[in-house]
């Protein structure tokens, strides 16, 4: 990989290491969305039940990933980023090997520790060995060599599920993380933050895990749970409720919270991260929905479902350098709004419509505007926070991003298993469901477009 000459060759050789670790979670991640039906089948379950698969690994990730930054800040980022490597790729080992569907999610789990602890630990790698001036380069290459894993992962996924088998979704990831751990051994340098305290939140990390999963539990249990164990829902509703209020009791004693809940006093970055959160829901239930609909209703193979995916990463890989360009010349509210719009504008669409030479196009909108959305949540957030809470904000956004696409997998899981009445995948409950996305991306643009206004109809400074 050609260095830039202004980053030189040793900080090449860093991008290229942290870039490994970047790919491994966003190449298993689409991969594995695309093996999923074959995995079901032979595992002997529905399709719907083995998105805990999904699920699992993105609860864990969201619960862990601010503790695991902070871990890298106190213990040394290197160390940290070899021990997440590690765990990565042991975990994806053993999924390759489970012997059923309880196993492949209990180590999902771990997957998501592990990449939980690499992915914010690696960013911050990035902005600690380069200078101010190398720095944004350095970070763009990283996040485009991430996005190599979102393009190519349907790709990935398809052709390793077709010719091989779909352990070999996970199992490939095992060399992958063997490289990256060497390089990251031999290349970086450890650092750490001196200003940062010693204390992790762990009762912070617990209570926050523990709600969200009584919600997932709630939404995809419930439907079975009303008419055999009310009381089961009663108390995974509760549940939710007194662990997301001891959350909020933990982050306000604590010296050094996990959260710092007086960022949401700012009603920009509410408002940015609330667009983020619905938009990518609108991402995590179309992808679950496609890879269904591609193999189950249009009888697609899982190399043709993964070349059809290829439209929808095309979109989101063009979301990312248009974005950076848009947004220099309009408020980033505007175009959060407008990118909202264009995801439920092809998500409505999609709901209706079957022709694949017309769908993929339409898929490919999809992909553009919850991309473009995506790319924007960090430039709202950087403009909304002062710039040294800055990393702190970052991360409470992307937590929230990436457990609102949890739960939007586990109830896309539910409505199309309730609305098909359990008698394989029917094309009414994809519309149902795609029609939802559309609506909650319809409310990804209010936010936005309230912040954009917002802006809009403030006074201009004394003066100007």
């Amino acid at each position: 990989m050609p260095a830039p000459a202004h980053i030189g060759s040793r900080g090449a050789l860093i991008l290229v290491s942290v870039g490994l670790a970047q790919v491994l979670v966003t190449l298993d991640y689409f991969s594995l969305s695309v093996a999923m039906p074959q995995m079901a089948a032979d595992l002997g379950v529905t399709a719907t039940d083995i998105q805990w698969a999904l699920t699992a690994y993105l609860l864990s990730f969201a619960a862990l990933m601010v503790a695991g930054g902070r871990i890298g800040d106190i213990r040394g980022r290197k160390r940290v980023l070899l021990l997440g490597v590690a765990i990565f790729g042991l975990a994806s080992l053993a999924c390759g090997l489970a012997v059923d569907e309880y196993m492949v999610v209990a180590f999902r789990v771990f997957q998501g520790v592990g990449a939980a602890i690499l992915f914010p630990v690696s960013m911050a790698i990035v902005s600690n060995s380069f200078t101010d001036e190398a720095r944004p380069r350095a970070i763009g290459i990283v996040v485009g060599v991430s996005t190599v894993g979102t393009a190519l992962g349907p790709l990935v996924g398809g052709v390793l599920t077709d010719a091989l088998d779909w352990r070999w979704v996970f199992l490939i990831n095992v060399p992958f993380a063997l490289v990256a751990f060497l390089m990251i051994g031999r290349f970086i340098e450890d650092s750490r933050d001196e200003t940062v305290g010693s204390r992790i939140d762990w009762g912070g990390v617990a209570a926050l895990g523990l709600a969200i999963v009584a919600l997932a539990l709630a939404i995809d249990r419930g439907p079975q749970w009303v008419e055999s164990s009310p009381g089961l829902l009663v108390a995974a509703v509760a549940g939710f409720g007194v662990f997301m209020a001891a959350f909020v009791a933990i982050e306000r004693r604590v010296p050094e919270p996990l959260v710092d809940l007086p960022t949401f006093r700012t009603p920009a970055f509410v408002m940015v991260t609330l667009s983020g959160v619905l938009s990518n829901f609108l991402w995590a239930l179309s992808v679950f929905v496609a890879t269904l609909w591609l193999q189950q209703i249009k009888a697609l193979s899982p190399l043709e479902a993964g070349l059809a995916f290829l439209a929808m990463s095309a979109g989101v890989a063009v979301a990312g350098p248009l974005s950076g360009r848009l947004v220099r010349r309009f408020d980033v509210g505007l175009l959060m709004a407008v990118s909202a719009l264009l995801g439920a504008v092809g998500a409505c669409a999609i709901a209706f419509v079957t022709p694949l030479a017309v769908w993929l196009p339409l898929f490919m909108l999809l992909g553009l505007g919850v991309g473009t959305n995506y790319a924007l949540v960090n430039q709202g957030t950087l403009a909304a926070v002062p710039s040294e809470k800055a990393g702190a904000a970052s991360g409470i956004a992307l937590t929230a991003i990436v457990m609102g696409a949890a739960l939007a997998t586990v109830i896309s899981a539910t409505l199309l298993e309730e609305l098909s009445g359990g008698a394989g995948l029917e094309q009414g409950a994809v519309e149902w469901v795609m029609l939802l996305g559309a609506v909650v991306a319809l409310g990804a643009a209010v936010p936005a477009a309230l912040l954009w206004l917002r802006r809009r109809n403030r006074p201009a400074p004394a003066g100007a």
